[in-house]
Parts: structure tokens; sequence; C-alpha cells
């Protein structure tokens, strides 16, 4: 049994970021995401990342902003099911997402 100990639903950055969780066919806005790049290389930044972080900074926050907007249920149980993930521990973050959600 593997069990993921960190997941969000939800936008939790803006305000009524519960009325994400439901919603259906919600995919990613195609656009250059500096951090699926660093996630394909198992995080590992070959200490370039002091001097590439500064550069990417503007497209790596507009890329996790639209990572934020595909929180569906929908979505994390396809990840869950495609990485061979039993459970995950889904922590809500208020006062945009709470456990109430």
């Amino acid at each position: 049994m593997i069990i993921d100990a960190h997941s969000h639903l939800g936008d939790i950055l803006y305000p009524n970021g519960r009325e994400l969780i439901y919603k259906k066919n919600v995919v990613m806005e195609k656009l250059y995401d500096p951090q699926g790049n660093n996630e394909k290389l198992l995080m590992r930044s070959l200490g370039l990342g002091k001097y590439l972080y500064p550069m990417l900074k503007k497209p790596a926050t507009r890329a996790q902003r639209a990572r934020n907007l595909t929180a569906t249920l929908e979505n994390m149980q396809r990840s869950l099911d495609e990485a061979g993930i039993d459970f995950t521990v889904c922590l809500p973050i208020a006062p945009n997402v709470t456990f109430e959600d």
C-alpha cells in the first residue's frame, strides 16, 4: 500500500477555491512550465537552481497558478491511479479551501 502524504484539492490561493473541486474535464493551460521540467529531472537542478530561478521566476509562477486551477477531485484520482498510489492525505489551506469542502 502506498500513501501520498501531501496533496491539495481546489485552488488554495484564491477565494472560493472550493468551487474547483468537483469540476470535470479540467486541463492545464498550455504554457512553459519550469516546474514540470524540474520534475522530469527528478528535482535535480544540477547546481544551477540559484542561477536559473531568478530568470524563470515569472514563468514558474504563471505555471504554478495554472497548475492550481487543475486541482479537481477527478484530476487527483487520475494522478493517483497513474502513479499506483492507494490513498492520499488531503491538506486544505484555509480560508480558500477547508475541511468542510
